[in-house]
């Protein structure tokens, strides 16, 4: 995934090199290694994503296999199906946070994320996409405490839930 900022800033995910990237949007020179992990994970022919050690090792790193982008308040989020959550980023002290751990089942094949800006749910809270009918197919979604927001079945939040109960493939962050 990429994502690049109001300065210029092109951030890139490099799911096979664990690691993700800071460009000079206009001239395509690497500016830094945002954060990056050991090779613990791979991707097999189906494209499906693969850990190289157990849940816990992996998810004990900074960085593996990312995937997913959203920038937000100076953090960089991340998805990594391989490591079965969402991190992010601080882009100016280079702090790594979970921000939340993500169900994941043998369908999951990437994460896509979006972070709200306070207009649906709570400003922070991280929608996820993985092509998982695990939720009925809509996106998973976590609110910035890391708690699972069962947003179909009704929260009290005002507004519907929108799309359908299939594959989800992709959530953006909407603001009116």
């Amino acid at each position: 995934d990429c994502v690049c900022d109001a300065n210029g800033v092109l951030y890139v995910s490099e799911r096979l090199a664990h690691r993700i990237v800071a460009y000079d949007a206009t001239t395509g020179a690497q500016i830094r290694v945002v954060v990056s992990g050991p090779n613990m994970s791979g991707v097999n022919s189906s494209r499906q994503p693969f850990r190289r050690n157990t849940l816990a090792m992996v998810q004990s790193q900074a960085c593996v296999g990312p995937e997913g982008l959203f920038l937000q308040d100076g953090w960089l989020y991340f998805g990594s199906r391989a490591m079965e959550q969402v991190k992010r980023v601080n882009l100016a002290t280079g702090q790594v946070q979970v921000v939340a751990n993500v169900l994941c089942d043998d369908n999951s094949l990437y994460m896509k994320i979006a972070v709200s800006d306070g207009s649906f749910g709570p400003r922070g809270t991280v929608f996820v996409a993985a092509w998982s009918v695990i939720n009925y197919g809509y996106p998973q979604v976590y609110l910035p405490d890391g708690r699972s927001w069962d947003y179909v079945a009704g929260s009290g939040e005002p507004g519907l839930p929108w799309g359908s109960a299939s594959y989800p493939t992709a959530v953006t962050a909407v603001s009116y």
